[in-house]
């Protein structure tokens, strides 16, 4: 979409898109605290909040390259495991760790 633009309107565009997978990635975050501390709402806002201030994190989650959608593949991928263990195994929870890993794996090989 700004292929066409200057250096600084690419660059700007980039990490706009980052800072909404950052806040995704928050919001994962918040689901599986929700999942772990069910009844704490002190404990779930405090996972939430020392997870998403962390410096390294905002620093991998500011970035012009593909950590921020890294990371937020993973934090998926933590949030359907937990349901796996308190749910049980059904079939839309394997087929979304499926086609989270794919795009993973299509983001960055190390993935």
């Amino acid at each position: 979409m700004f292929y066409d633009g200057d250096l600084f309107s690419r660059v700007y565009s980039v990490r706009l898109f980052s800072i909404i997978l950052y806040l995704l990635n928050v919001l994962v975050i918040f689901k599986i605290s929700k999942i772990i501390f069910k009844k704490d709402n002190f404990l779930k806002a405090s996972l939430t909040i020392l997870i998403s201030f962390m410096p390294m994190f905002i620093f991998a989650s500011t970035g012009v390259l593909p950590d921020p959608l890294t990371n937020l593949f993973f934090s998926i991928i933590i949030l359907l495991s937990l349901k796996i263990l308190v749910k049980g195994i059904k079939v839309p929870y394997i087929l979304s760790l499926v086609i989270v890993e794919i795009l993973g794996i299509l983001t960055r090989q190390q993935f």
